[in-house]
């Protein structure tokens, strides 16, 4: 115990120990092309499940105009998902 005494910093990642995000995660693309308008989303997730965020940032802005950077629109996805926390 006099060895946690000595430390000033202690990183603790807590999703998926305390907190189960997975389900808002899966969820959060949905949302956030609702939000945007989209009409046919399942066939879009289907489209973008095995793309990383940017690149599906980048096929949103391609296929429905998003207006935006990939970075900001990263940026608008993550603060919802930060809703949810």
């Amino acid at each position: 115990m006099d060895r946690l005494k000595e430390k000033k910093l202690f990183l603790f990642d807590m999703d998926g120990t305390l907190v189960d995000s997975m389900g808002h995660w899966k969820h959060l693309e949905y949302e956030f092309l609702e939000a945007k308008g989209v009409t046919d989303i399942d066939e879009v997730l289907k489209d973008i499940q095995h793309m990383t965020i940017p690149a599906a940032m980048e096929y949103f802005i391609d296929r429905f105009h998003f207006e935006g950077t990939v970075e900001s629109l990263t940026d608008e996805l993550n603060a919802m998902m930060a809703a949810h926390y």
